[in-house]
């Protein structure tokens, strides 16, 4: 709590939703942290974001946003379809994204 105000007081609207300031900081830095993983991931797979893109059937700004943690709004589907195009279970994710 700073001056008198808590961190769920204070709301931000995104462009589906109005939140609590401190829920969309923890997702900005889930999402930074599951771009971190994919592209680790990817990378050691020796496979290019367009290659990633094909086997998941999305575009190659896509993929390259949830990897920069661009987009704003990635949606279950398709960081769902990243893990598939990259042979990774969405639990070897969660497990990932823990360690970091």
């Amino acid at each position: 709590m700073t001056n008198g105000v808590d961190s769920f007081d204070v709301f931000i609207k995104t462009s589906n939703y109005v939140i609590p300031l401190i829920l969309y900081h923890i997702w900005e830095v889930i999402k930074m942290q599951i771009g971190k993983v994919i592209k680790r991931i990817r990378t050691k797979k020796g496979l290019s974001q367009s290659e990633v893109a094909r086997r998941s059937g999305l575009s190659l700004s896509t993929v390259h946003g949830i990897e920069c943690g661009d987009n704003k709004e990635p949606s279950f589907r398709k960081i769902a379809a990243i893990c598939a195009a990259l042979d990774f279970s969405l639990d070897e994710l969660q497990r990932n994204i823990q360690k970091e």
